[in-house]
């Protein structure tokens, strides 16, 4: 562990960052304790993010993320080119958001030419870091044969992942609700794998 930073804290329930030195990149994992239904306390976690490199007596507390940030506002703005030009090295770096962040500007060419296989291929960078949004993505992509071969048992895999992994809300039972349409094309011997693959 290389940093921990409280954000919140009362009796009941408490939110921290942890940043974490794993094989020479600091990767951040925001945890929550919360007081569970039947008493005692639950542990959610989120997915981890990349947020720079680890270097001997560098700590995590104010990691680089000025291209990252700048990135952010130009997309927000519309400016789909200046995006793109500062989510590229980021996401060549190993940032799971601007490897996730590409994927959708790939998939609706926004400062690209819109090419779903260079879409897919960030996706799956960025959920394999675990995160959700590019997990469900990624389902979406198998699913329906963008940028990728159609694969049922790929694209169950993803939504149920993206539905395990992410907090109660909207996207949670939007993967779930698309991994359950999917099982409904698939054998039960391709929904065993499947389940298997998302327990691995």
């Amino acid at each position: 562990v290389v940093d921990r930073l409280v954000i919140t804290a009362d009796r009941q329930s408490a939110q921290e960052d942890w940043t974490i030195d794993r094989c020479g990149m600091l990767v951040r994992y925001r945890i929550e304790y919360m007081p569970a239904p039947g008493g005692g306390t639950t542990v959610g976690v989120t997915p981890g993010q990349v947020v720079g490199k680890a270097e001997p007596g560098v700590t995590a507390s104010a990691p680089a993320r000025t291209g990252f940030d700048e990135a952010v506002a130009a997309y927000q703005r519309g400016d789909y080119t200046t995006a793109y030009r500062e989510f590229l090295p980021a996401g060549e770096q190993g940032n799971g958001w601007a490897q996730g962040c590409l994927g959708i500007m790939y998939a609706n060419g926004e400062g690209v030419e819109q090419d779903y296989a260079q879409s897919a291929r960030w996706y799956r960078l960025a959920a394999e870091q675990g995160l959700t949004n590019s997990q469900y993505n990624l389902g979406f992509m198998y699913a329906n044969g963008q940028g990728v071969a159609q694969d049922y048992v790929q694209a169950y895999t993803w939504y149920g992942l993206a539905a395990t992994n992410e907090p109660p809300g909207e996207l949670r039972d939007t993967a779930a609700r698309e991994r359950d349409d999917v099982a409904g094309k698939m054998t039960p011997s391709q929904i065993a794998q499947a389940e298997e693959l998302v327990r691995n």
